[in-house]
């Protein structure tokens, strides 16, 4: 368990403000903000003597506290140092998938919605950061007054009145500054909460293009089979014309054709399906139907790096490390309402009791406030808030742990499943391979009359198996790829001439 003196600051590779070392200690204040006073309208006072505020632990401290491993077990199976950038998806060598990106960034609705609330995030910033001024109104306005006070002749009247005011609440025992920087801590979490939208919106719209694109692959496996298999019925009703097949052989090349086609009407309805899930991906009501060219796309190997590394670069380790930081500092917050506290206020202008003589020398007026309060009975609401947010600290170190342990798990699976799909596909293209000299041996020899017609069929389904196969591993390992860009958090650069020095993007 993360003890409760410890957080973990970590940076995604994708948010340039934050660019530590992945191994260095990152020491920083942390405050929250007050609620609830007392003595509402008045300032608060602290003594000369100043609090002392922890610094934070970094990410080593977090990485041994969530019992991470210094590597990752199934980096043996990815060995490329390939050098990365933040427009990852380019490296697939896709106009198209880079035009559906790029489209997606722009009109994608959840990453609206997201980067609306890191607007709301950055304007509470400025809203608590103001609560640090002094307030000034200018003041103009007639009361009727009555008693021994109200007028200086002590006659009772109407006061005329026209300055300014003045308020001041000098933020001495650090209350308001811990707010302001709570929430700058909440709204760079907001900012980490964007880039992992963005980033998961990209993944996703890539993971969808690819399987429409082993739809497309396996279409054309099909058409393929589909064409031979009508010269073969050709071939088996030339045959049975002549005497040398029997009509059930005729048949049995009639069904197999048929259920192909129906096949492809199949794969037709799946694509339509997922073309029109890429379409909301990219927020637009339908996006063209083009059909990828014939053949394979290249699917790159991604360097897995150091978990370090791996935590700088995922937005929800930095957004989990922020939130930490921010439920601190608004656990020591709610403990200076305890504190007592001051307020200065002003005024100064013109006061008559007539209204020709308001702007005369004689009315002018001058007044200064200085208020002191002290807590001393408010029903438990002080100590339930302070409770409150000890225990919100607490959960935010539960879900920084847990996050931190999902992200290392991520990693773990898409390596494995990289790794993997790589050796199973090259174990699947050898069996293509052999399946398709097979078939057209046996389409030849079919020609001939030299092979039965189920030996002929069971070599076509053979090789239609071994396409298909080929063709889903392939983009299977094209999603996992992207699954693994995800989990490792994005793009990155190199920082060096050198390709295995890799850097978080954005630095």
């Amino acid at each position: 368990m993360i003890p409760p003196a410890t957080s973990v600051a970590v940076v995604a590779g994708t948010i340039p403000s934050r660019t530590p070392d992945p191994l260095r200690l990152r020491s920083q204040m942390i405050v929250s903000r007050r609620d609830g006073r007392t003595c509402s309208g008045h300032l608060r006072v602290r003594p000369a003597i100043p609090l002392l505020v922890a610094s934070v632990l970094g990410i080593a401290a977090a990485a041994d506290a969530a019992d991470v491993p210094p590597t990752y077990a199934e980096a043996q199976r990815v060995a490329s140092p390939l050098p990365w950038r933040t427009d990852w998806w380019t490296i697939f060598g896709s106009p198209e998938l880079d035009a559906l990106v790029a489209r997606g960034n722009i009109d994608n609705a959840d990453i609206a919605i997201i980067a609306a609330r890191l607007s709301i995030a950055r304007a509470a910033v400025r809203t608590i950061s103001a609560e640090r001024l002094p307030r000034v109104a200018a003041i103009a306005g007639v009361a009727d007054q009555s008693g021994n006070l109200a007028t200086a002749s002590g006659e009772n009247g109407r006061l005329f009145e026209l300055g300014l005011r003045a308020a001041w609440e000098p933020d001495l025992f650090g209350g308001v500054s811990k707010a302001a920087r709570a929430a700058r801590l909440d709204a760079r979490a907001a900012e980490a909460t964007l880039a992992g939208a963005r980033l998961a919106v990209q993944a996703e719209i890539a993971q969808t293009y690819f399987a429409l694109r082993a739809l497309d692959g396996e279409r054309d496996v099909l058409a393929s089979a589909i064409d031979r298999a009508a010269r073969a019925l050709a071939i088996v009703v030339a045959q049975a014309a002549r005497g040398n097949a029997a009509a059930r052989d005729v048949n049995r090349r009639q069904v197999e054709l048929a259920m192909l086609r129906a096949d492809l009407l199949a794969r037709d309805r799946d694509r339509a399906l997922t073309r029109h899930a890429l379409a909301l991906l990219v927020g637009a009501a339908a996006i063209p139907d083009r059909r990828a060219a014939p053949g394979l796309l290249t699917v790159p190997t991604i360097p897995a790096g150091l978990p370090s590394e791996m935590l700088l670069r995922r937005p929800d380790v930095a957004a989990v490390a922020d939130a930490v930081e921010a439920a601190r500092l608004r656990h020591r917050a709610a403990k200076t309402a305890w504190f007592p506290g001051f307020a200065l206020t002003g005024n100064g202008g013109q006061a008559s009791p007539t209204l020709g003589e308001l702007l005369s020398q004689t009315a002018q007026t001058f007044g200064f406030n200085l208020i002191l309060s002290l807590p001393i009975f408010d029903g438990g609401r002080t100590a339930a808030r302070v409770r409150r947010a000890a225990a919100e600290e607490e959960l935010a170190q539960a879900q920084q742990r847990d996050t931190i342990l999902r992200a290392f798990r991520d990693v773990e699976d898409q390596l494995a499943a990289t790794g993997l799909l790589a050796a199973e596909e090259a174990v699947a293209r050898e069996a293509a391979d052999a399946s398709l000299r097979g078939e057209q041996l046996a389409a030849r020899r079919l020609g001939r009359g030299s092979i039965s017609l189920l030996e002929s069929l069971d070599t076509a389904r053979a090789d239609l198996g071994a396409q298909t196969r080929l063709v889903r591993l392939h983009h299977a390992r094209a999603i996992a790829t992207v699954g693994l860009v995800r989990a490792l958090g994005g793009g990155w650069r190199t920082t060096s001439s050198s390709p295995s020095t890799l850097a978080p993007a954005g630095q």
